[in-house]
């Protein structure tokens, strides 16, 4: 959850980027981006204006999405609503920025071609993002 939400405040546009990076997260390191924090700390640290520390030491560095996961993760999980991304940018540096290395596989293009969909639809104020992301 945005801290915003933790915090019991309206939810906005970057409301969904925030859980866009934290998905981006997810699906690139199939972990959890709050670790085993309990609601309460999450709720302590967004008081704080502080979030969880993404740990991307688990992954390899040859996987060709690292470096662009890494940015847009930075982009758009930002403890304030004002510092985050939107959709056009993220889209704009995804297809600016082609992965690192070698696209090895179709799972790799699929998900590539996925979070540039999703940030498109995004824009036209679609909420199926955690879906699209979920099917891959």
């Amino acid at each position: 959850m945005a801290p915003e939400t933790l915090k019991n405040e309206r939810p906005e546009t970057g409301t969904d980027m925030f859980a866009f990076g934290r998905l981006v997260y997810r699906t690139v390191t199939r972990e959890s981006p709050i670790g085993k924090l309990s609601k309460a700390e999450l709720v302590r640290l967004a008081e704080e204006g502080r979030i969880p520390t993404l740990d991307w030491s688990r992954v390899p560095e040859s996987m060709p999405f690292l470096r662009p996961a890494k940015v847009v993760c930075e982009m758009c999980v930002t403890s304030k609503l004002c510092d985050r991304a939107s959709a056009a940018e993220v889209e704009a540096f995804l297809l600016q920025n082609e992965p690192e290395g070698e696209v090895n596989s179709s799972a790799d293009e699929r998900l590539l071609s996925t979070l540039q969909e999703v940030l498109h639809s995004r824009d036209k104020r679609s909420l199926h993002i955690t879906k699209k992301i979920a099917s891959l």
